[in-house]
């Protein structure tokens, strides 16, 4: 296989396990921006379709205050990662306990927030086993 076909099958592999891994993931504009991409986990996570977490803003689901998310983007900025609790708003109303790592990455010269998260009850249910 030459260079190019390589890093294609390399790319495709890493975005297919990405999607598929049990974990969410939102890729965003920087300071949690527009959506851009999620993985079908976090679709379920958070009971909307892909279509609709497109159109909204990444902070769009938080239930936390706005103060407290203007914490985590100072953090951010400081440290340009960070790991943390949230708790999201899904379709249906109820509350999600999550907790997350989100970092800026660049990729093609452009910077975008990289987040995966995981349900609470899952993480505690995974380290008790």
């Amino acid at each position: 296989m030459d260079s190019d076909a390589t890093v294609l099958v390399q790319q495709t592999l890493l975005g297919d396990a990405v999607n598929c891994s049990p974990f969410g993931v939102v890729v965003s504009e920087e300071d949690w921006g527009t959506v851009l991409a999620v993985s079908d986990a976090f679709c379920e996570l958070v009971g909307y379709s892909r279509a609709e977490l497109l159109e909204l803003r990444a902070g769009a689901l938080s239930a936390r205050s706005r103060d407290e998310v203007e914490a985590v983007y100072d953090e951010l900025s400081r440290l340009g990662r960070v790991a943390a609790t949230a708790r999201l708003t899904r379709k249906d109303g109820a509350v999600v306990e999550i907790g997350y790592r989100a970092a800026r990455t660049r990729v093609g010269g452009i910077e975008f927030l990289l987040s995966i998260t995981e349900a609470i009850e899952t993480a505690r249910v995974l380290e008790s086993a």
